[in-house]
């Protein structure tokens, strides 16, 4: 789907339910499917470690980090 968009395809905060480690890896395969990046809020400021949460995605987003590796 991603490859036939003429948008850039954007990953949304989505439900409230499920670890942050599974957050993680949504992006990390959106990521792997083109997706161009996140609009998270509500799971990094109700995270545990807010900063470490936004630096995880942020090697996730733009240095192409594994979830295996955080």
């Amino acid at each position: 789907m991603i490859a036939n968009t003429p948008v850039p395809v954007i990953i949304l905060d989505g439900p409230a339910g499920g670890s942050t480690r599974e957050m993680f890896a949504l992006v990390e395969e959106a990521m792997d499917a083109d997706a161009r990046g996140l609009l998270i809020g509500r799971r990094i400021w109700k995270s545990d470690d807010s900063a470490r949460t936004v630096s995880v995605l942020t090697g996730i987003v733009h240095d192409g980090r594994s979830v295996a590796v955080v």
